[in-house]
């Protein structure tokens, strides 16, 4: 396959992105606050994100914003009928952005490929953008049991929105981590 750039969306005569996954700035004339310099077509080097995933940062009217390299290659090349949100690797490498190794999945998608063709587990630390440690999750769950804590008190202290809490005391999410009935509640009578 022949590697071929194509423009970014909103970046177009400014940034191309190609099947092989690079990424590159194309020759313009810049303003640099004193005049007009030619800006020289290069191949941009992407750094990592902190989880494996490589980002870009594009600039356009003095503003500049990072972008995942894996979305600017399914926007540009993969048609993506269905509207779904995500961009799954089919080879489970986070760098390995050849258009060929992408495509488009929902959450649900993406963690059952994550489980069922690479052995992986989605919950809790594992999941990839989590923001929680298990710790704290579980930290979360015996101060709610308390009944002293409002999500939004659990929120501040944890610095999550209020429905993150919601979503972890409704077992929506962290579903691995065994929940305890709140003090005071009254336990099930036995059956005699």
């Amino acid at each position: 396959m022949k590697e071929e750039f194509r423009d970014i969306k909103d970046y177009e005569g400014l940034y191309q992105v190609s099947n092989f996954g690079r990424v590159k700035s194309l020759e313009r004339m810049t303003w640099n606050g004193y005049g007009w310099y030619l800006c020289k077509e290069i191949i941009l080097k992407p750094s990592d994100n902190g989880i494996g995933y490589f980002v870009v940062r594009l600039s356009k009217d003095g503003i500049e914003i990072g972008y995942l390299v894996h979305q600017l290659v399914a926007n540009a090349f993969i048609p993506n009928p269905e509207n779904k949100p995500e961009v799954n690797h089919k080879d489970g490498i986070k760098s390995n952005n050849f258009v060929w190794n992408l495509e488009w999945n929902t959450s649900k998608e993406n963690c059952d490929h994550k489980i069922n063709v690479l052995g992986k587990n989605c919950n809790g630390e594992k999941q990839g953008n989590h923001k929680l440690k298990e710790l704290q999750v579980i930290e979360i769950l015996e101060k709610w049991a308390t009944r002293k804590y409002t999500m939004l008190q659990l929120g501040n202290e944890y610095n999550v929105h209020r429905i993150t809490i919601f979503d972890i005391i409704h077992n929506k999410t962290w579903k691995h981590i065994k929940r305890t009935p709140p003090i005071g509640s009254p336990l099930k009578k036995p059956n005699i």
